[in-house]
């Protein structure tokens, strides 16, 4: 089904019996979520930014190292390019190439460095 307006969005989420919009966003045909026809669950750059300072304070805050080995690290990002969660998106950026993103609306990090920083952990929990 393709959704074109909030209402027929809203409407679809609230009979899905789903909890999680994003998941739910996440689960739906690449043809509803792609084109503008379905709103995107990537956070927002301010929302980014936020959980980006939120993220920050934890690392200041925590006991740990800073960085994890780098086995953890490894076995860390291995899980999101497993993608069970549905919320992973790898995107090409000019003169880096690859990277892969979070898009859940705690999150919306850089994976590459966000699974080395020992004090963070996964907003499905999945690490």
């Amino acid at each position: 089904m393709l959704m074109r307006n909030r209402q027929e969005l809203q409407e679809a989420f609230k009979s899905s019996g789903e909890t999680d919009f994003y998941t739910w966003v996440a689960t739906q045909p690449e043809g509803d979520r792609g084109q503008g026809r379905i709103v995107s669950s990537a956070p927002s750059l301010s929302r980014r930014a936020k959980n980006l300072g939120t993220a920050m304070t934890q690392v200041a805050k925590s006991n740990k190292p800073i960085f994890e080995l780098s086995e953890e690290a490894k076995r860390r990002l291995d899980i999101c390019k497993e993608n069970k969660c549905g919320l992973a998106k790898v995107t090409k950026l000019p003169f880096v190439g690859e990277v892969l993103f979070c898009q859940h609306i705690d999150c919306g990090c850089f994976m590459g460095l966000k699974t080395k920083l020992s004090a963070m952990k996964c907003p499905k929990d999945l690490w």
